[in-house]
């Protein structure tokens, strides 16, 4: 400092606050980098965050669409199932109907108006 004294000529408190200036210089140089790099893994890491709850959010959507389309797929196969029964029942009904209709026929007298008791024979 000394130095800087004699080869400049100011007094030693105006070299000493122009030391002291750039020191301060230098911290506030320093702590905006060290900011400004924090700020930056800040924003990284949020971002990274951010992707991760995305991926597990698509993860869950993805999850519940699975298990509607399987309840979707149960769903049609008892619909069927519940259709081939109906289908089958109709046609046991419409078989028998059939046959007492034919067994009706046969009977004498098929034209009589009534119930007699051959008839009510044919009756379930």
């Amino acid at each position: 400092m000394l130095w800087l004294v004699a080869r400049t000529g100011l007094p030693k408190w105006a070299v000493a606050g122009i030391i002291a200036l750039a020191l301060l210089l230098g911290a506030a140089l320093a702590s905006f980098a060290a900011l400004s790099s924090a700020r930056g893994a800040l924003d990284d890491a949020r971002r990274a965050g951010k992707a991760e709850m995305a991926a597990i959010y698509e993860a869950q959507i993805a999850k519940g669409n699975a298990e509607a389309a399987a309840l979707q797929a149960a769903s049609a196969r008892a619909a069927l199932d519940a259709e081939a029964r109906a289908a089958a029942a109709a046609s046991a009904l419409t078989e028998t109907l059939a046959k007492l209709e034919a067994a009706n026929a046969a009977l004498p007298n098929g034209d009589a108006c009534g119930l007699d008791a051959a008839r009510r024979r044919l009756l379930p």
